[in-house]
């Protein structure tokens, strides 16, 4: 497994990473994810993710994204779908 190594950020690039972040969660594709009682622990993952600087991107977010897998596994319906990968039936 590749390392995590810390990336640094100007504030400008930071504000416009928040900025670009808030934006991309007000989107209604992620309403019931955000909405859901897994809401919190995904605004937290996402962030988290688009947020880094650290190479590989993303990797100093390995709890937040467990934490959020693991309330996904507890609500299988926060997701949308029921968690189970199952289609329904073509008409």
């Amino acid at each position: 497994m590749a390392s995590c190594r810390a990336g640094t950020a100007e504030g400008a690039e930071d504000e416009a990473k928040a900025a670009r972040v808030s934006e991309a969660l007000g989107c209604p594709c992620v309403a019931d994810l955000r909405r859901g009682p897994c809401g919190s622990s995904f605004v937290t993952a996402f962030s988290c993710f688009h947020l880094s600087a650290a190479e590989p991107r993303g990797c100093e977010c390995l709890a937040v994204n467990l934490a959020f897998a693991a309330c996904l596994r507890a609500h299988p319906d926060a997701a949308g779908g029921g968690g189970g990968g199952e289609r329904p039936p073509a008409s």
